[in-house]
């Protein structure tokens, strides 16, 4: 087994609302990451997911800020089975520009899909300049 590389962000966490729900925020260069699931064990195995990842390719510089969000939420089928659907959204602005990808449950990767759209924007931008 790989050994794991320390995690060089420190997340909050922040149990909202109800019992069922957690929260873990952090901030990592000019983005701000919120992770938010129906239990405190899956935002913190969503947001190791996350760090991994953003540790492995570079998003886009933002002008004042970017916003990365990872939205999990439990429901139960028509047919009585349980479900959790999530959205990966990111958003930043370069200028007077603002981007956001979205991807939703439908995608199976979703967060890897989300972050390889910022960036492969991030190189667009490089291009333009």
């Amino acid at each position: 087994m790989k050994p794991r590389k320390p995690c060089r962000h420190k997340a909050h966490d922040d149990l909202s609302g109800s019992l069922a729900a957690a929260s873990l925020r952090w901030t990592a260069s000019a983005w701000r990451l919120v992770v938010n699931a129906p239990s405190i064990r899956m935002a913190r195995q969503e947001s190791r997911q996350l760090a991994d990842r953003l540790e492995s390719l570079s998003l886009p510089r933002p002008t004042t800020g970017g916003y990365l969000m990872v939205n999990s939420t439990s429901s139960v089928t028509a047919q009585g089975k349980p479900r959790i659907a999530t959205e990966v959204v990111i958003t930043w602005n370069r200028g007077l520009t603002v981007y956001q990808v979205t991807t939703y449950s439908d995608v199976r990767q979703r967060m890897a899909t989300a972050l390889a759209i910022a960036h492969s924007m991030h190189l667009y931008e490089s291009a333009r300049s």
